[in-house]
């Protein structure tokens, strides 16, 4: 699956590792299925910016609903995508939580997904969506820790508000601290520059003093019987 991944790369208008920089905003929304028993599903979706969706549009092919038309192609680019969500892959980052409500041992592997679904706004926006699922049993006994990271593309990510990270009765799910977007996608750059990435120095236009506060994480907590 990682071979593929320059080929994803060059669909979304990036030059690939060697010319990675924090080059767009991905909006993410996840909506966690769980329980005393433990934690069965994560419906993640994530919205990509304005600019970057003009980028991509041309390279998908939507009908007059927004959705995405079903060849081959759209098929296997749609399986290539959710199959980088799994946890080792690319965005979401699942751990338990210690007793100290700090995360505890290792990233929660995730199940390989159903093929990602697409579909485009009324505003033109691109939303893609992912449907997960752990791959053991998640029943930690202090809840979990979800993040919505991208340590891979440098893109600027995370949860805008409550509404967007949300869990089943009984357990509740609480956004981590807010970030400036902006300082966000200005730690972004400093990493690629410091580890030498060719094109560092560039960035999408008014990212880098973008407006606005995103949550990269939060935690699930549910009542024991």
């Amino acid at each position: 699956m990682w071979r593929q991944l320059p080929a994803l790369a060059g669909l979304l208008c990036l030059a690939g590792p060697a010319a990675a920089h924090p080059h767009g905003r991905i909006d993410c929304q996840a909506q966690v299925q769980a329980g005393p028993a433990g934690l069965q599903a994560i419906a993640l979706q994530l919205t990509l910016d304005a600019q970057s969706s003009a980028a991509l549009v041309p390279r998908l092919q939507f009908d007059d609903r927004g959705q995405l038309a079903g060849d081959k192609p759209v098929r296997q680019f749609a399986d290539l995508v959710a199959g980088m969500f799994r946890q080792s892959g690319w965005m979401l980052k699942l751990q338990a939580l210690g007793a100290d409500g700090e995360p505890a041992g290792a990233a929660l592997e995730l199940a390989d997904p159903d093929p990602a679904r697409f579909s485009r706004r009324a505003d033109g926006q691109v939303v893609v969506q992912v449907a997960l699922k752990p791959a053991e049993p998640a029943n930690p006994a202090h809840g979990w820790r979800l993040a919505c990271l991208d340590p891979t593309w440098y893109w600027a990510t995370g949860f805008a508000g409550p509404t967007q990270f949300t869990a089943s009765a009984p357990c509740r799910a609480e956004l981590e601290a807010m970030r400036s977007m902006a300082e966000q996608a200005q730690a972004l750059q400093a990493a690629a520059l410091k580890a030498g990435v060719l094109g560092a120095d560039q960035a999408a236009p008014g990212l880098l003093t973008a407006a606005g506060v995103r949550a990269p994480s939060g935690t699930i907590r549910c009542t024991m019987p």
